[in-house]
């Protein structure tokens, strides 16, 4: 299930954020403390109401952050748990972005520049 992000799943979403970053984009170290990171998700990505997570089996296990300008809609930041990459959470998320955001739709993805 992919749910809006409310300020209660703000410390599971910064454990996902924190360690799929330290995992998977160890070219890109985390330029905030894992404090700060914490702070941004709490006090400013949820209150803004784009942040959205999948839920498997009452699990957050994925989250995604998107925005809107005048050249279209962007993905600013997909994260999955992780130990579940490449079970598909992405693919699922993708989807839903691809359903919900207007065209065109942006996604920075490490060494790649999608254009959906």
């Amino acid at each position: 299930m992919i749910r809006k992000a409310k300020p209660v799943d703000a410390d599971t979403l910064a454990e996902i954020y924190i360690g799929s970053r330290n995992k998977h984009v160890e070219l890109a170290p985390l330029a905030y403390t894992e404090d700060e990171i914490r702070s941004w998700i709490r006090d400013i990505l949820i209150p803004g109401g784009t942040a959205e997570l999948l839920e498997q089996d009452r699990s957050v296990v994925a989250m995604m952050a998107t925005s809107e300008d005048n050249s279209g809609s962007w993905i600013d930041h997909l994260y999955v748990r992780a130990d579940l990459t490449r079970n598909g959470c992405e693919s699922i998320l993708l989807a839903h972005a691809m359903r919900t955001l207007k065209r065109p739709t942006v996604l920075f993805f490490k060494r790649l520049d999608l254009l959906l």
